[in-house]
């Protein structure tokens, strides 16, 4: 009997050996796929930020390449009477208009002449400049910027920060361009 029984403790203790085992091959094994996935995760986001970093490149060198110059002679109405030299024109204007190309021609023909005043221009469809139309009536009088009303394009002389002219009508005889 005692070599039957400890037969049977050998038997229990390979089954306890083996079951041990695939305990821990089983763990590897867990640890493994863990090892994996997260292997896996961590080139995916390697990918991903590499992707980022060669687009936001890409986008840098077509901004750096496109220099949009300032334009200093826009200005609001509101500023009309306020630009730093002591005599200038002020060109007031609606984009929207259907003169709007015949007015950049008088704009740029003007300023392309030699000796002639500063010109600034004034979008009057520009929302910031909407309290300055007028449908129908005009301020020649007007002694600064909240008094003006402007119906159609004008052209005003400044001369230290007072109106001198008001012109409506012949602007290119006016300014001497064709």
């Amino acid at each position: 009997m005692g070599k039957k029984r400890k037969g049977q403790r050998n038997k229990n203790l390979r089954s306890q050996h083996a079951k041990i085992d695939r305990q821990y091959e089983g763990e590897n094994l867990t640890i493994k796929k863990v090892l994996i996935v997260i292997l896996v995760i961590g080139v995916l986001f390697g990918l991903f930020y590499l992707l980022t970093i060669g687009i936001l490149k890409k986008q840098s060198k077509i901004n750096r390449t496109s220099n949009t110059p300032i334009q200093y002679s826009e200005i609001l109405a509101g500023e009309s009477f306020t630009q730093k030299k002591k005599e200038y024109l002020v060109f007031f204007y609606n984009s929207k208009d259907e003169s709007v190309e015949e007015n950049h021609t008088i704009i740029s023909n003007y300023k392309d002449k030699k000796d002639s005043l500063t010109l600034y221009t004034v979008d009057m469809n520009e929302g910031l400049n909407k309290n300055y139309r007028s449908e129908n009536e005009d301020n020649s009088e007007a002694k600064e910027a909240s008094e003006l009303k402007i119906s159609k394009t004008t052209i005003i002389h400044i001369k230290d920060g007072k109106i001198v002219e008001y012109i409506t009508e012949d602007l290119k005889g006016y300014l001497g361009v064709e």
